[in-house]
């Protein structure tokens, strides 16, 4: 089941979800706006429950996939590489480029006011991360 979706064009998209047979990320393809969709051979990437998966391509080439870890192509698909996350499973991420990118890691609890966000950023397209100060609110 696909819990992100970043389409880099009209036609070409990519989606990230819960593989049905375990517990890590399955990531799925198109190259002709969803007729059909080929399932893509990544290294394994787990997330938290309060955190899911995401996915952003800055290109039909570049895309990187977020969870426990993060997956990065930078040559559509063909091959991925596993990096170190920011010690924390981050969820929806945006790549605005192919160097810069922006992700969420929520804290989520039965007591509302212990809940919170941080966000990370990115300026190596997603091999490192650094947290970025939000204000309270």
């Amino acid at each position: 089941m696909a819990g992100s979706l970043s389409c880099a064009n009209g036609s070409d998209c990519w989606a990230v979800g819960v593989a049905p047979d375990r517990a890590d990320a399955a990531v799925a393809r198109t190259t002709d706006g969803g007729r059909v969709w080929t399932a893509e051979s990544v290294p394994a990437l787990y997330t938290a429950m309060s955190s899911p998966f995401g996915i952003s391509c800055a290109s039909a080439a570049d895309c990187l996939v977020t969870g426990d870890a993060t997956l990065t192509t930078t040559n559509g698909g063909k091959t991925w590489a596993r990096h170190a996350a920011a010690g924390v499973p981050l969820g929806p991420v945006t790549c605005p480029s192919t160097g810069d990118c922006y992700a969420v890691f929520n804290v989520t609890s039965a007591v509302p006011s212990n809940e919170e966000t941080f966000l990370y950023t990115s300026t190596n397209g997603g091999v490192t991360w650094t947290p970025v100060p939000l204000p309270k609110a």
